[in-house]
């Protein structure tokens, strides 16, 4: 996508890495962190439950 300008005003450096401008994200930084927050909390209670059997639900 990078390589058809799907993204505006992105670039690769010199090093061959990609750069994309902030605003071309759906997300802001702080919604990423508030998910990965959430997400974990998820993941601990998960963890928490022990291994479930689908079959046995």
């Amino acid at each position: 996508m990078l390589d058809k300008g799907k993204f505006k005003g992105a670039y690769q450096t010199n090093g061959k890495h990609w750069r994309i401008p902030q605003d071309a994200f759906i997300t802001t930084n702080e919604q990423e962190a508030k998910a990965k927050e959430i997400l974990g909390r998820v993941d601990l209670k998960n963890q928490g439950a022990g291994d479930v059997d689908e079959f046995d639900l």
